[in-house]
């Protein structure tokens, strides 16, 4: 303090709230003192109004407070918008191992099928008696003057006699 009475510093701290007990005892005792710290105040106070109104009036202008609820709003769609990707993960993981047992299914099915044909395919092979280049030989064989142990080549001859009859 200058000359007894507070200088700018001084009523500046006042102002944001660092005043020590000397400082305090002073503005109540000094009339000089008070009306000065009660006019920045005022000024500030006026200040602030001028803010408030000159922001109220402007497009889009929301109430004071509003900004809070909107904010409130916003956070509660962000939530929302969280848990329902989520939940969409969650499905997508459940549904994983189902779409791969069926697919699993599917490609057993297929291989059991392709062997199934592959059989068929060998056991008409083999259950022939002549290949199938020497079939035409067969005819040109007399086969009933085989002797006993050709009796599969003579039923095949009579079988191919019979088909041609």
């Amino acid at each position: 303090m200058t000359g007894g009475h507070l200088n700018s510093e001084h009523i500046c701290r006042w102002m944001v709230g660092e005043r020590d007990a000397d400082e305090e005892r002073h503005v109540c005792e000094c009339s000089v003192c008070c009306a000065e710290v009660a006019r920045l105040e005022g000024a500030l106070k006026r200040f602030g109004g001028s803010v408030r109104e000159w922001s109220a009036a402007q497009p889009g202008a929301q109430a004071p407070g509003a900004w809070r609820a909107d904010r409130a709003a916003r956070h509660w769609r962000a939530r929302r918008l969280q848990w329902s990707l989520a939940a969409a993960a969650l499905v997508v993981l459940a549904a994983i191992p189902v779409w791969k047992n069926a697919r699993d299914r599917r490609i057993a099915e297929e291989a059991a099928r392709a062997d199934a044909i592959l059989m068929e395919q060998v056991d008409a092979q083999v259950s022939r008696t002549v290949p199938v280049t020497l079939e035409p030989l067969v005819s040109l064989v007399e086969w009933e003057n085989l002797p006993a142990g050709a009796g599969a080549a003579r039923d095949l001859a009579g079988k191919k006699k019979g088909e041609e009859r």
